[in-house]
């Protein structure tokens, strides 16, 4: 009897105890905590989705700098919560569907991505191709060149299913650490900078938290 009193006790205080971060969350934060908070304070502490991966750039040479977090099936629940907080929290929508935004890296392409190429620049057409007027008012956008399933006949690599909740993004604070030179592949007036946001589609149950710099 005294046994199973001290057994009792021995779980309940377990069962009290907070349960502590995974060390997946751990890795996640190490990651995070590279960058300056400004720029990822959007970030979860602890992932929702069942699948994730964690990308992390730091390629100076290419203006490819930042941080982002997929994460994969992610419950309905989590990303109605998601779609309501980033609503009322960004400072512009647009959709994957979208015909004309502004993505950042415009020339880049999943090979030249991934196997670190430079990236060919027809500097005749660029001007044309990187100042169109439809871009005037809206905010840089990532490519998202790691997701799982890419989806090669948009200009993000996202389905057309995402909504795309941008944050912050600013043309002239693009962290001076770093020593960027101007991106030939972005236009004029974004030729330097940063954008941090959240990309949701409830049908691929899917969020995307980025924060990147150019």
């Amino acid at each position: 009897m005294y046994k199973l009193i001290l057994l009792s006790i021995l779980l309940l205080i377990l069962s009290c105890e907070p349960k502590k971060m995974s060390s997946n969350d751990n890795r996640l934060n190490n990651k995070i905590s590279k960058f300056d908070s400004k720029l990822v304070n959007h970030f979860p502490a602890k992932k929702s989705g069942n699948n994730s991966d964690t990308i992390v750039n730091e390629n100076i040479r290419k203006n490819t700098v930042g941080i982002l977090l997929y994460e994969y099936e992610v419950p309905n629940s989590a990303l109605d919560s998601l779609n309501k907080i980033y609503t009322k929290r960004a400072i512009a929508k647009y959709s994957s569907a979208d015909t004309c935004l502004l993505v950042i890296n415009k020339f880049e392409t999943p090979k030249t991505y991934s196997e670190s190429e430079n990236v060919y620049i027809d500097f005749e057409k660029r001007k044309n191709l990187v100042n169109k007027n439809c871009y005037l008012n809206k905010y840089p956008i990532p490519k998202f060149l790691d997701y799982r399933f890419l989806e090669k006949n948009t200009e993000t690599y996202l389905s057309n299913d995402f909504d795309l909740y941008i944050l912050e993004a600013n043309n002239s604070d693009f962290f001076e650490k770093y020593n960027l030179i101007p991106n030939p592949q972005m236009s004029d007036n974004w030729s330097n900078g940063y954008s941090k946001g959240v990309a949701i589609s409830k049908k691929s149950k899917c969020v995307i938290f980025w924060g990147v710099i150019w």
